[in-house]
């Protein structure tokens, strides 16, 4: 009878073990699995507990240029200023724009959004990163398009009659003259005609450079439209 009892001990003991190597196995694939996932996106993430960070997926680490040993255990001050990490706490699912810590000193325009988590059986907090480096750039671009000619880099026409305006109204209040001289390429048509658009394109370019460098601490030079351009000395 001891030695059935024994054995029967024996087996539920035995049985534990396979069931519990069962569940560890179980927990590390589901890791595994979600490492996956998260390495999968494009947006950087971060899991996080009580501001220290317990994990990155591989997005995050490639926008801070750090590995993976190097992220578990860093604190949040250490990538997002103070007051950033204080408003994420305070309203989650908000996104925040701001700015980026990277290892080299850089710093990237980002979005963050914070969100609490189940992660490991216990509550974490998740952050998503999204690089807003792109978009930065492309609003820049806009804007620049916005006051300047996209194939010279002078000032438009619209820049330039506010320019003019501005120095008008100098001018009557402190007496100061200055000059406006209109520019045009003459045959500039016939270069289209024989040589093709692009060539004609190469040559208002290098007519915007010639005029930059004449005016340079002197003036100003604008692009009004076709072959049009316009000096203000």
């Amino acid at each position: 009878g001891v030695a059935l009892v024994s054995i029967l001990i024996l087996l539920f003991a035995l049985g534990g073990i396979y069931l519990d190597l069962r569940d560890r196995r179980r927990a590390a694939a589901e890791q595994s699995r979600m490492r996956g996932l998260a390495d999968a996106a494009v947006e950087g993430l971060l899991v996080c507990k009580d501001h220290v960070i317990v994990t990155a997926n591989r997005s995050f680490m490639n926008l801070v240029d750090v590995p993976q040993s190097f992220i578990a255990g860093r604190h949040l001050l250490d990538f997002l200023p103070p007051t950033v990490v204080t408003r994420l706490i305070e309203a989650p699912n908000t996104a925040i724009e701001t700015e980026l810590a990277a290892a080299d000193g850089r710093t990237l325009p980002v979005e963050v959004i914070l969100r609490t988590v189940d992660f490991s059986g216990t509550p974490h907090q998740a952050i998503a990163v999204r690089d807003l480096s792109a978009r930065r750039t492309a609003e820049e671009h806009i804007r620049f398009l916005a006051h300047h000619d996209a194939l010279t880099g002078l000032p438009n026409r619209a820049s330039f009659s506010r320019q003019l305006e501005e120095e008008i109204a100098h001018a009557r209040r402190t007496g100061q003259k200055f000059a406006v001289l209109a520019i045009d390429l003459d045959r500039f048509k016939e270069v289209n005609d024989l040589f093709g658009h692009p060539a004609g394109d190469a040559l208002l370019q290098r007519v915007g450079q010639a005029l930059l460098s004449a005016v340079e601490g002197q003036g100003s030079a604008a692009r009004l439209g076709g072959d049009e351009f316009a000096i203000l000395a």
